[in-house]
Protein backbone atom coordinates (compact mmCIF):
# COMPACT_ATOMS: atom_id res chain seq x y z
CA UNK A 1 0.00 0.00 0.00
CA UNK A 2 1.36 2.95 -0.54
CA UNK A 3 -1.63 6.11 -1.72
CA UNK A 4 -4.97 6.34 0.07
CA UNK A 5 -6.00 9.32 -1.58
CA UNK A 6 -9.41 10.58 0.16
CA UNK A 7 -9.56 13.88 -2.08
CA UNK A 8 -9.42 12.05 -4.99
CA UNK A 9 -11.15 8.74 -3.90
CA UNK A 10 -8.37 6.48 -4.89
CA UNK A 11 -5.86 3.86 -4.03
CA UNK A 12 -2.55 3.21 -4.93
CA UNK A 13 -1.44 -0.25 -4.30
CA UNK A 14 2.26 -0.42 -4.79
CA UNK A 15 3.83 -3.71 -5.81
CA UNK A 16 7.56 -3.95 -6.24
CA UNK A 17 9.92 -3.78 -9.47
CA UNK A 18 7.18 -2.07 -11.00
CA UNK A 19 8.10 1.21 -11.33
CA UNK A 20 6.02 2.27 -8.17
CA UNK A 21 8.05 4.61 -6.55
CA UNK A 22 7.97 6.75 -10.17
CA UNK A 23 4.24 6.48 -10.01
CA UNK A 24 4.37 7.42 -6.39
CA UNK A 25 6.34 10.51 -7.45
CA UNK A 26 3.88 10.94 -10.20
CA UNK A 27 1.00 11.13 -7.82
CA UNK A 28 2.58 13.24 -5.11
CA UNK A 29 1.72 16.42 -6.11
CA UNK A 30 -2.23 15.65 -6.39
CA UNK A 31 -2.37 14.54 -3.50
CA UNK A 32 -4.44 16.67 -0.34
CA UNK A 33 -3.33 17.35 3.22
CA UNK A 34 -4.89 14.50 4.47
CA UNK A 35 -4.14 12.15 2.05
CA UNK A 36 -1.69 9.22 3.15
CA UNK A 37 1.50 7.85 1.46
CA UNK A 38 4.52 5.57 2.56
CA UNK A 39 6.83 6.31 -0.03
CA UNK A 40 10.36 5.71 -0.81
CA UNK A 41 13.16 7.75 0.08
CA UNK A 42 13.47 9.37 -3.66
CA UNK A 43 10.14 10.90 -3.35
CA UNK A 44 11.04 12.57 0.60
CA UNK A 45 10.02 16.28 -0.05
CA UNK A 46 8.25 19.27 -0.26
CA UNK A 47 4.86 18.11 -1.79
CA UNK A 48 4.23 15.32 1.03
CA UNK A 49 1.10 16.12 2.80
CA UNK A 50 1.39 17.03 6.37
CA UNK A 51 1.06 14.57 9.19
CA UNK A 52 -0.65 12.34 6.00
CA UNK A 53 2.46 10.38 5.97
CA UNK A 54 4.15 7.27 8.54
CA UNK A 55 6.98 8.04 10.16
CA UNK A 56 9.51 7.16 7.23
CA UNK A 57 8.43 10.06 5.11
CA UNK A 58 7.86 13.57 6.69
CA UNK A 59 8.04 17.14 5.60
CA UNK A 60 9.17 18.45 8.94
CA UNK A 61 10.38 15.97 11.77
CA UNK A 62 10.57 17.60 15.14
CA UNK A 63 7.28 18.65 14.76
CA UNK A 64 5.04 16.01 12.66
CA UNK A 65 6.81 12.45 14.49
CA UNK A 66 5.58 13.48 18.43
CA UNK A 67 1.91 13.80 16.78
CA UNK A 68 2.44 10.69 14.66
CA UNK A 69 2.89 8.49 17.85
CA UNK A 70 -0.23 9.75 18.87
CA UNK A 71 -2.01 10.00 15.72
CA UNK A 72 -1.20 5.92 14.56
CA UNK A 73 -3.67 5.15 17.57
CA UNK A 74 -6.22 7.03 16.13
CA UNK A 75 -5.16 7.11 12.55
CA UNK A 76 -5.06 2.84 11.97
CA UNK A 77 -3.88 3.94 7.72
CA UNK A 78 -0.60 5.47 9.86
CA UNK A 79 0.56 1.83 10.39
CA UNK A 80 0.38 0.84 7.07
CA UNK A 81 3.84 0.85 5.61
CA UNK A 82 5.45 0.81 1.51
CA UNK A 83 4.58 -2.56 0.56
CA UNK A 84 1.22 -3.37 2.73
CA UNK A 85 -0.71 -6.26 1.49
CA UNK A 86 -4.56 -5.46 -0.40
CA UNK A 87 -5.86 -7.38 2.86
CA UNK A 88 -4.04 -4.86 5.63
CA UNK A 89 -5.02 -2.04 3.33
CA UNK A 90 -8.51 -2.80 3.50
CA UNK A 91 -8.36 -3.72 6.84
CA UNK A 92 -7.11 -0.28 7.72
CA UNK A 93 -9.16 2.14 5.86
CA UNK A 94 -12.31 0.39 6.31
CA UNK A 95 -15.01 -0.83 4.43
CA UNK A 96 -16.95 1.88 3.17
CA UNK A 97 -13.66 3.16 1.72
CA UNK A 98 -12.21 0.15 0.14
CA UNK A 99 -15.34 -0.27 -1.43
CA UNK A 100 -15.96 3.58 -2.36
CA UNK A 101 -12.40 3.97 -3.55
CA UNK A 102 -10.43 3.24 -6.98
CA UNK A 103 -7.89 0.79 -5.96
CA UNK A 104 -5.08 0.21 -8.98
CA UNK A 105 -2.19 -1.60 -8.83
CA UNK A 106 1.27 -2.60 -10.90
CA UNK A 107 2.70 -6.26 -12.16
CA UNK A 108 5.09 -6.84 -14.61
CA UNK A 109 6.39 -10.41 -15.97
CA UNK A 110 7.77 -12.10 -13.91
CA UNK A 111 10.54 -13.16 -16.19
CA UNK A 112 11.68 -9.27 -16.22
CA UNK A 113 10.71 -8.62 -12.86
CA UNK A 114 12.44 -11.71 -10.85
CA UNK A 115 15.81 -10.45 -12.76
CA UNK A 116 15.40 -6.36 -11.62
CA UNK A 117 14.45 -7.39 -7.80
CA UNK A 118 17.70 -9.95 -7.96
CA UNK A 119 19.38 -6.69 -9.35
CA UNK A 120 18.16 -4.78 -7.01
CA UNK A 121 18.64 -6.93 -3.99
CA UNK A 122 21.97 -7.57 -4.69
CA UNK A 123 22.80 -3.25 -4.91
CA UNK A 124 20.57 -2.37 -2.11
CA UNK A 125 22.31 -5.10 0.33
CA UNK A 126 25.82 -5.12 -0.68
CA UNK A 127 25.74 -8.49 -1.60
CA UNK A 128 26.58 -10.73 -4.91
CA UNK A 129 24.72 -13.76 -6.04
CA UNK A 130 23.81 -15.77 -9.20
CA UNK A 131 20.63 -15.39 -10.78
CA UNK A 132 20.53 -19.09 -10.07
CA UNK A 133 21.34 -18.96 -6.37
CA UNK A 134 18.59 -16.71 -6.63
CA UNK A 135 16.45 -18.64 -7.77
CA UNK A 136 17.48 -21.52 -5.20
CA UNK A 137 16.36 -19.43 -2.53
CA UNK A 138 13.75 -18.36 -3.75
CA UNK A 139 12.23 -22.09 -4.38
CA UNK A 140 14.00 -23.25 -0.60
CA UNK A 141 11.99 -20.57 1.15
CA UNK A 142 14.82 -19.20 2.61
CA UNK A 143 14.39 -16.33 5.37
CA UNK A 144 16.92 -14.34 3.27
CA UNK A 145 16.48 -10.73 2.56
CA UNK A 146 17.64 -11.21 -0.21
CA UNK A 147 14.01 -12.76 -1.27
CA UNK A 148 11.72 -11.64 1.13
CA UNK A 149 8.73 -10.64 -0.05
CA UNK A 150 9.54 -11.39 -3.53
CA UNK A 151 5.60 -11.89 -4.76
CA UNK A 152 3.36 -9.54 -5.56
CA UNK A 153 0.27 -11.21 -5.30
CA UNK A 154 -0.30 -10.07 -1.94
CA UNK A 155 -0.37 -6.66 -2.82
CA UNK A 156 -3.36 -6.57 -5.27
CA UNK A 157 -4.72 -10.18 -4.89
CA UNK A 158 -6.66 -11.96 -1.18
CA UNK A 159 -5.41 -15.08 0.40
CA UNK A 160 -7.06 -17.63 -2.05
CA UNK A 161 -5.05 -15.89 -4.97
CA UNK A 162 -7.93 -13.76 -6.54
CA UNK A 163 -7.78 -10.04 -7.56
CA UNK A 164 -8.94 -7.30 -4.96
CA UNK A 165 -7.98 -4.68 -6.90
CA UNK A 166 -10.03 -2.92 -9.24
CA UNK A 167 -7.23 -2.66 -12.01
CA UNK A 168 -4.18 -4.01 -12.74
CA UNK A 169 -1.80 -2.69 -14.86
CA UNK A 170 0.60 -3.68 -17.26
CA UNK A 171 4.18 -2.85 -16.75
CA UNK A 172 4.69 -3.51 -20.76
CA UNK A 173 2.19 -0.51 -21.33
CA UNK A 174 2.61 1.29 -18.15
CA UNK A 175 2.37 4.89 -19.98
CA UNK A 176 -0.83 4.11 -21.77
CA UNK A 177 -2.89 2.41 -19.07
CA UNK A 178 -1.69 5.24 -16.46
CA UNK A 179 -3.25 8.16 -18.84
CA UNK A 180 -6.08 6.08 -18.80
CA UNK A 181 -6.38 6.15 -14.95
CA UNK A 182 -5.47 9.51 -14.95
CA UNK A 183 -8.47 10.62 -16.97
CA UNK A 184 -10.67 8.41 -14.90
CA UNK A 185 -9.61 9.95 -11.68
CA UNK A 186 -9.72 13.43 -13.13
CA UNK A 187 -5.95 14.09 -12.31
CA UNK A 188 -4.69 16.82 -14.44
CA UNK A 189 -1.08 15.50 -15.11
CA UNK A 190 0.53 14.01 -18.41
CA UNK A 191 2.33 10.48 -18.17
CA UNK A 192 5.22 12.27 -20.16
CA UNK A 193 5.83 13.80 -16.67
CA UNK A 194 6.61 10.26 -15.16
CA UNK A 195 9.77 10.34 -13.20
CA UNK A 196 12.56 7.70 -13.19
CA UNK A 197 13.36 6.17 -10.24
CA UNK A 198 15.49 3.50 -8.61
CA UNK A 199 16.66 2.42 -12.32
CA UNK A 200 20.83 2.01 -13.73
CA UNK A 201 21.46 -1.11 -11.69
CA UNK A 202 20.73 -3.88 -13.93
CA UNK A 203 24.01 -4.43 -16.47
CA UNK A 204 22.89 -4.71 -20.60
CA UNK A 205 23.32 -8.40 -20.44
CA UNK A 206 20.97 -8.79 -16.97
CA UNK A 207 17.88 -9.24 -19.45
CA UNK A 208 15.12 -11.80 -20.16
CA UNK A 209 16.81 -12.21 -23.49
CA UNK A 210 19.92 -13.95 -21.38
CA UNK A 211 18.33 -16.49 -19.46
CA UNK A 212 18.63 -20.24 -20.26
CA UNK A 213 15.22 -22.47 -20.80
CA UNK A 214 15.98 -24.22 -17.70
CA UNK A 215 15.95 -20.37 -16.07
CA UNK A 216 12.89 -19.59 -17.82
CA UNK A 217 11.17 -22.64 -16.59
CA UNK A 218 12.12 -22.28 -12.97
CA UNK A 219 10.78 -18.94 -13.22
CA UNK A 220 7.44 -19.98 -14.70
CA UNK A 221 7.20 -22.89 -11.64
CA UNK A 222 7.63 -20.06 -9.21
CA UNK A 223 5.09 -17.65 -10.75
CA UNK A 224 2.56 -20.18 -12.07
CA UNK A 225 -0.23 -18.34 -10.43
CA UNK A 226 0.67 -14.46 -12.17
CA UNK A 227 1.52 -16.19 -15.45
CA UNK A 228 -2.56 -17.71 -15.03
CA UNK A 229 -3.82 -14.78 -14.30
CA UNK A 230 -2.49 -12.56 -16.67
CA UNK A 231 -2.27 -14.89 -19.62
CA UNK A 232 1.85 -13.92 -19.84
CA UNK A 233 3.52 -16.23 -22.75
CA UNK A 234 6.50 -18.09 -21.17
CA UNK A 235 9.77 -16.86 -23.28
CA UNK A 236 11.96 -18.01 -25.73
CA UNK A 237 15.77 -18.56 -24.92
CA UNK A 238 18.46 -17.52 -27.01
CA UNK A 239 20.79 -19.53 -25.60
Amino acid sequence: MTIVSHKHEFIFLKSRKTAGTSVEGWLIPQLGQMDFVATSRQNWGANLPVLGTPHATTRFPILERPAKKLLRFFRPVLRLGEHASALDVRRHVGERVWKQYFKFSIERQPWDRLISLWSWRQHRLGREISFDQFLDKLENGEDDPLVEFWSNLPIYADAGGAVVADQVLDYGRLKSELGEVAQFLGLPISVDDLPRHKTGHRTASDTVTGLSKAQIQRVSRLCRAEIKLFGWDEPKSQQ
